[in-house]
């Protein structure tokens, strides 16, 4: 009898124990299936939005380019026939604050026709061509030696376009020479709907007497500088140039014969012996110092006349500091230009007897400079102007000029 009490005791807490791990493992396999339930959604969901994400970058992309294929065919049209897109460069030309003006580098026919050159600017959701210069790069890829008047020679690389500060920078790596390159600074002229020239950059370690130079044709000024230890060059210095600015970029290539009118060989032809727009001829030299001379203010004068009897009046107020042009010409003119410049080149009859202003910049037959003053390290110069006019009247003009920080000149006068 005790035995069977013993066995059926122990079958009791068999049966328990039995129980008891059958319900904890039940209990383990629901919450197992339940996290996998759970994993499963999760990766459902992620595989979802992931399918979400492809679908919308792949719209978005689809967008893009039928946006781009409507921009190309837009510019397209605007070229001439049998003329296509080569490459394209955005940014503001014109100062107006947009950002997609369009440098458009062309090309015609094949890989071995000459490249060129056109302007379209932004027009609202369009494009407007307003300047356009074909065959002014040689094709692709054509690496055509050249040689300098002193026989050194050079052989262009590639050749590479940006916009900087509203500025278009053509610039082009040596192939003959490591680390050696130069490039042209080329600005959209507005009012006159010209590419202008205005600077010119080159940088070559391999040159005896400069590794750099650096020229401003709006001061005509050239910096040279040289790096190298050993030399006895001096290692910084200013030259004066003799250019009559604007360059209109068609009218200098004008000068070229058509075999040489393109970038790739302006520069042998910028510094040969025959001379290039005038010659840049070096008129004077200064080491360590950029001081004002009487010969820049004379230089500063004779540009400026020459855009008045040229009848280049938006041009001449380069010639002018900024401010005051903002503050006399746009404020209190309202624009005038005419009116702007025929008070400022109003003055006293040669006898004395009378206070002339002419009527319109057109009625002036010449100006001549009679006068130039100007104290070592002045920061302002005085010029007399001899004016007649059309009609026979000679009057004499006092004129004032400003020099900033960086040594250049600015015409200003009265306000009001």
């Amino acid at each position: 009898m005790k035995k069977a009490v013993i066995i059926l005791s122990i079958l009791v807490v068999a049966a328990a124990t039995f129980f008891i791990v059958n319900n904890r493992l039940q209990q383990v396999s629901r919450q197992k299936l339940e996290e996998t339930l759970s994993l499963l959604a999760q990766d459902s969901a992620t595989a979802a939005e992931a399918e979400a994400e492809a679908e919308a970058a792949h719209r978005a992309a689809s967008e893009a380019q039928r946006a781009y294929d409507i921009l190309m065919q837009q510019l397209n049209n605007l070229l001439p026939r049998n003329t296509t897109v080569s490459e394209l460069i955005f940014g503001d030309l014109n100062g107006d604050s947009y950002e997609e003006d369009c440098v458009i580098i062309t090309k015609k026919g094949d890989t071995n026709s000459r490249r060129g050159l056109a302007i379209a600017l932004q027009r609202g959701e369009f494009y407007e061509k307003v300047w356009e210069m074909p065959n002014c790069f040689l094709p692709e890829n054509d690496y055509t030696p050249y040689y300098n008047a002193n026989g050194s020679g050079y052989r262009t690389g590639d050749v590479s376009f940006s916009i900087r500060n509203g500025k278009l920078i053509v610039r082009y790596d040596d192939a003959s020479v490591p680390d050696a390159w130069w490039q042209y600074v080329l600005r959209y002229e507005t009012f006159y709907n010209m590419m202008e020239l205005i600077g010119f950059d080159s940088y070559n370690t391999n040159l005896p007497h400069y590794e750099s130079a650096s020229i401003n044709f709006l001061t005509s000024k050239m910096l040279m500088r040289n790096l190298k230890e050993d030399s006895k060059v001096t290692k910084e210095y200013w030259q004066t140039l003799k250019i009559m600015i604007p360059l209109n970029l068609k009218e200098l290539f004008r000068d070229f014969r058509p075999e040489t009118a393109y970038f790739e060989s302006l520069n042998a032809i910028m510094f040969s012996q025959d001379g290039w727009y005038g010659n840049l001829e070096i008129i004077s030299s200064e080491a360590q110092t950029n001081e004002i001379t009487n010969e820049d203010i004379e230089r500063h004068c004779e540009n400026f006349i020459h855009c008045i009897k040229s009848g280049k009046l938006k041009k001449s107020l380069a010639y002018f500091a900024p401010e005051y042009v903002k503050e006399q010409h746009d404020h209190f003119l309202g624009g005038r230009t005419n009116q702007f410049l025929t008070e400022f080149l109003s003055g006293n009859s040669l006898t004395g007897e009378q206070f002339i202003v002419p009527k319109n910049v057109s009625d002036i037959k010449s100006i001549k400079i009679k006068k130039i003053q100007i104290e070592p390290g002045a920061t302002k110069a005085e010029v007399i102007f001899e004016i007649q006019l059309t009609t026979g009247e000679k009057y004499s003009v006092e004129l004032h000029l400003s020099i900033d920080d960086a040594n250049r000149l600015y015409f200003w006068g009265a306000v009001g």
